[in-house]
């Protein structure tokens, strides 16, 4: 399993802690404008999303930290995909996550071809 738990954040992500006793995580932002009510990440070779990592509404400008597993692998590509309240989805797909960075989900993001 790639996630351990996600935590919900306002704003801009702070770092509360050193970066030595920091958890092995990453944050995804919400840019896109409107309330996503399901986060999915999978490695990019994967054909099972599983279940999403939140459980109530990410705002636009609200972040979610997202703790990573013993299987994380830096070296692998990964898939994100955001579900908004009106159904429509926005993905970044085949990307890199390195611990400690932020992916920005962003209108552009968005799925065309549902």
């Amino acid at each position: 399993m790639l996630l351990l738990c996600a935590a919900l954040t306002a704003g801009s992500q702070e770092e509360a802690e050193s970066a030595d006793s920091a958890p092995r995580s990453f944050t995804i932002l919400n840019e896109t404008g409107f309330a996503m009510k399901e986060i999915y990440v999978r490695k990019a070779n994967s054909q099972n999303w599983g279940e999403s990592i939140i459980t109530q509404p990410l705002y636009s400008g609200q972040s979610v930290a997202v703790r990573l597993g013993a299987s994380f692998d830096p070296q692998s590509r990964y898939s994100i995909r955001m579900v908004d309240i009106a159904g429509d989805a926005y993905s970044k797909n085949n990307i890199k996550i390195r611990e400690r960075s932020t992916v920005r989900m962003a209108i552009g993001d968005f799925e065309w071809d549902k």
